[in-house]
Order: structure tokens, then C-alpha cells, then sequence
């Protein structure tokens, strides 16, 4: 019971370290003074954000979403862990009820569905033990899916 615990703890730490991610980008892209003094050679090295190689294939992208961030990391049980960050352009509510039926197309099965601020979506494939979860949270009127696959 204990592991559980410590995974969810985990889980919220690193969604509020996602979280808090964003929004130094967007306090960042919000100051256009600075912005404004990049040269255009600095903007053309500006990398584009791309799933890791290995991200499942069945987990189903949002529809007119930006990639803008994506990493990939060994848990405490040394299993591969998937992060990524979408800006998404449907409400909070479209998303989860794309993703309730689009996870389950493609073979996961929903652990839970929660309409928290931020709604949150557990999911898993059958074979798996651990759960990856899904959050849609808003910052400044954007929308942003966040999701943690294993």
C-alpha cells in the first residue's frame, strides 16, 4: 500500500514540476522586450520538441496540438517512463472525452476519470502494473494536455 501512495506523490510532483515548467514558458514568452532582441540565426538553432523514439505508438496525439515538451526517464523501479506537454487548442472537457474514447480504441483501459481542477484521466494497458495518467490544465485561457505514459 505504501508503493501506491509514493507513486501518486511522485506523479503529483512531477505534474507541479511540469506545471511550473510552463509557466516560466509562458512567463518567458510573455516578455517580448527580450523576445524581441534575438537575433534571427538564434531562432533558426531553436530545436523543434519531438516525442522520444520509443513513445507509444497506440496513445493517441491530440488532434491541432503543439508538441512543446517531451522527455523520457527511469522511474524508482527502473521502469521507462514518458512525459509530454501539448498545447492544445479544445477545451479541457473535449480532451478528456476524446481521450476516454480514443484510449480505449486503441487497447488501454481507463483506471479512472476525475473532474478535478485539473480533470485527470488513469489509464493503463492490461498487462501493465503502473497506471499513466492524463491532466488538462489551463494557464492564461491556454489549454495544455500533460501526459505520463509508462
Amino acid at each position: 500500500m505504501p508503493e501506491k501512495k509514493n507513486s501518486k506523490t511522485s506523479c503529483n510532483l512531477l505534474f507541479i514540476l511540469l506545471l511550473a515548467n510552463l509557466c516560466l514558458l509562458l512567463l518567458l514568452s510573455a516578455c517580448g522586450s527580450s523576445a524581441s532582441k534575438v537575433s534571427t540565426a538564434d531562432k533558426k538553432v531553436k530545436r523543434k520538441v519531438e516525442l522520444p523514439a520509443n513513445f507509444p505508438t497506440d496513445f493517441p496525439k491530440p488532434e491541432n496540438g503543439k508538441l512543446i515538451a517531451a522527455k523520457q526517464r527511469m522511474d524508482e523501479r527502473g521502469e521507462i517512463v514518458y512525459y509530454a506537454t501539448w498545447e492544445i487548442s479544445s477545451s479541457p472537457q473535449d480532451a478528456i472525452d476524446f481521450y476516454k474514447q480514443g484510449l480505449v480504441a486503441n487497447g488501454w483501459q481507463i483506471q479512472a476519470v476525475t473532474s478535478d481542477n485539473p480533470p485527470d484521466i488513469a489509464f493503463k494497458r492490461s498487462d501493465d502494473m503502473n497506471d499513466s495518467h492524463l491532466r488538462v490544465v489551463t494557464i492564461n485561457d491556454k489549454h495544455f494536455l500533460q501526459v505520463r505514459v509508462y
